[in-house]
This record gives structure tokens, sequence and C-alpha cells, in this order.
């Protein structure tokens, strides 16, 4: 009788204890303190659990209003979501309120940080920035000198000027992937740039990463700021420390640039890049031995891929393949007017101190669809030892290709 007794109290015990949502994948949910109501500053109770080495994990639709920068701070920690929930960035003054370059991974600059750790997670959340002001720059997600890194599956908008909503640095192995990352703009006075994601800007080289199957778009600027500085937005962009980064099956649309590279090795394939306003894909500044094949580029505005050297001492632009890829519809609205528009272009500048060279242009097919003038141009002096052959150009306003000195290239059709 007496352990029949003892089994119904368990029983009504567990009836009245809070459940605890609970996803096989995540583990139950872990926020300490945190009230989840979009109202009570969540920071201090997040970041508590974090100190603790566990794993943060959100609970379905809340939102955690935040106000400093989240640390993940041990081997294996992070922060997951099932998408649902959001941590919301306060941009009122005293929070993420930064607007100085050389300050842009402070605790007011960045919403998640992982600094010299292995496999850090943050998955599956929201992170919106509240209110946004166009001179603010601040990002979601910076994670240096760690390894084996999965940023998985987040939904990233609200901001302005982030220069990496994104951020990589000196990091090795693991992967950027199936992010949203959307709906962010800015009209400042002053220089700044507003990417998806960013690799390698501040820090030593990162290697051996997967950037694929993110969601990228309407990364834009105003009139204002256009006026002064241009576009000044892309979606993805890797610098000259890269080194053997894949870039697949991304989906990128309405920024300025699509990929801008500057990285050495590695793969850009099967992405698709829409209504990039300047290029879809530019390799510059001593990108090397990267292979760019099987894209798709719809309505790019100067060019679908271009090629150039750099006025910077960072190498020739060198040893890449140009293959495969489909190119539709350059500068559709007519909005560069007389500049050379083409296909796929190598260009320059009289300031440029390296080339482009070595570098293979093939079996592409172009259809400007008679609005940009050129379907392959390679301008006087910009390049040497470069082949261009294979290719199949159609609509173009002036030439099938411009290539200095003039040529055309065996198989052209």
């Amino acid at each position: 009788m007496r352990t029949r007794i003892l089994s119904i109290l368990f029983g009504l015990a567990l009836l009245a204890a809070p459940a605890l949502a609970f996803d096989k994948s995540m583990g139950p949910v872990n926020t300490g303190t945190a009230q989840g109501d979009g109202l009570a500053d969540d920071t201090a109770a997040l970041q508590q659990v974090l100190d603790r080495g566990e794993t943060v994990v959100l609970a379905t639709g809340k939102t955690y209003r935040i106000t400093r920068r989240l640390d993940i701070r041990h081997d294996g920690g992070g922060i997951l979501g099932d998408g649902s929930a959001t941590l919301l960035m306060e941009s009122a003054p005293g929070a993420f309120d930064n607007e100085v370059p050389e300050r842009r991974y402070q605790a007011n600059a960045v919403g998640v940080m992982a600094d010299g750790i292995a496999a850090p997670r943050l998955e599956g959340v929201r992170i919106v920035y509240k209110g946004r002001v166009d001179e603010r720059i601040v990002k979601a997600v910076a994670f240096r000198r760690c390894s084996a890194i999965s940023i998985r599956g987040n939904d990233l908008s609200g901001f302005s000027k982030a220069d990496g909503i994104i951020y990589v640095g000196a990091s090795t192995g693991g992967v950027i992937a199936r992010n949203h990352i959307h709906d962010s703009f800015t009209n400042s006075a002053t220089r700044g740039q507003i990417s998806g994601i960013v690799t390698d800007d501040d820090d030593a080289a990162s290697s051996d990463l997967r950037i694929n199957g993110n969601d990228i778009h309407d990364l834009t600027v105003g009139d204002r700021f256009k006026a002064q500085f241009g576009v000044q937005t892309d979606g993805i962009n890797t610098t000259a420390r890269s080194v053997n980064l894949t870039i697949a099956r991304n989906r990128i649309r309405n920024v300025g640039e699509g990929i801008d590279t500057f990285s050495k090795g590695g793969r850009i394939e099967a992405n698709e890049i829409s209504n990039a306003r300047e290029y879809g894909i530019k390799l510059m500044h001593g990108a090397a031995g990267i292979t760019v094949s099987g894209n798709v580029i719809r309505q790019s505005g100067r060019g679908g891929i271009v090629l150039a050297g750099s006025n910077q001492d960072l190498g020739d632009t060198a040893e890449n393949v140009i293959s495969g890829n489909v190119i539709t519809g350059v500068d559709g609205n007519g909005e560069h007017g007389d500049t050379a528009t083409f296909g796929i272009g190598i260009i320059g500048s009289p300031t440029f101190v390296t080339t482009v060279r070595n570098s293979r242009i093939e079996k592409n097919v172009i259809d400007l669809q008679g609005t940009a003038k050129f379907g392959i141009v390679t301008q006087q002096g910009q390049g040497r030892d470069n082949i261009v052959a294979g290719n199949r150009v159609k609509g173009w306003g002036k030439a099938a290709y411009r290539l200095d000195p003039v040529s055309v290239p065996a198989g052209a059709q």
C-alpha cells in the first residue's frame, strides 16, 4: 500500500511540474532565468548559461532581448533554437550602438561571438537588430580563431552597415549553411558596407570552410549613400587571406555584388545570383586557383562574371577557371549607360599594379538579351596568357567578343 501511495504522489508531482520543451537534436530548453518576453533584458541570464560551459537552448517562439554581446567561451558550446526563437538586439543608446569601424568587435557591436574555441555553434536562431539605425556598425555573428564552426539555419535581418552580418576570421573547418540573411539597409552619409557573409577581413587566414545553401537578399542602400559611395553591398565577400573555401548552392538576389572574392583556391559552384546591381561574381585582388562553375547569373548590372587585377600589391588574379556558367540579361534596365557592360570580362584600371593571367574562360553560355554591349571582353593591358574558348554567346549589343589584342577564340559560336 505504501508503495502504491508513493507512486501516485510521484505521478501527481510530475503533472504539477512545468513541462520542458524538448527537441531531440537540441535538448531541453536552457535559458537560465531569462524571461523571453521581448521586454526584459535577458543578456546576463543567457551569458550565465554560457559561462557555465552549457549550451543555450531557446524556447519555441520566445523573444530574448539582449543589450550586449553574448560570448560562447567553451568548446562545443553555443546557442540553439528551432527557428522560431529570437535574439532581439536592442539598438537604443547604451546597447548595440557602435558607430566606430575600429570597434566593430566590441561588446556593443556583435550579437553573438566565439573567439579561440573549438566547435562553437549558432543554429536555428532568429537574430533581429531592433530599430535599424543608418550609422550603426553592428554584426549579428563573429566567430574568430575557431575550428569546426557551425553557423546553420539562422535568420538574420534589420542591420545597417554590417561589414559581415555573419563574420568568420582565422578559423579552420566547418560550415556556414542554410542561413537566411535579408532586409538590411543603410542611407548613411559616411562610408561603410553591408555584406551578408564575410571571411578574414580583420584576421589571419581561414581555410576549408563550406559556405553552402544560404539565402541572401535585399541588402540595399539609399540614394544619399549611393551618390557618395556607390552600392557597396555584397552577398558573400571572401578576402585575400582566405584559403580553399567552397561556396556552393547559395541563392543571392537584390544586392550590389553577389559573390566578391579575393581568396586562394576552392570552388564557387551552383549558386543562383539575380539582380546584382554591379557584378554577379567578381574575382579580384589576387584571387587565384578558384574554379567557378555551374553558376546561374540573371540580370546583373555591369557584368555577370568579372576578373580584375588590383591597385594593391596582392599578387595577380591568376589560374582561375570560369567554366559552364549560364549568364542572362546583363544591364536590363540600362542603368550603366555607356560603360562596357558584358557577360564575362577581364577588366582593370591604369592604377592597377597586378594583372589577370593564366586563367581559362570556357564552355559558358551567355544570353545578353539585347542589352549588354559585349559577350566576353578583355581590356587592353589587363591580362596575359588567358584562354577564351568554346563559349556560346548571343544577344549582344555590339559584339560577341571584344578581345585586346583583337582575336576570335577557337570554338566561338
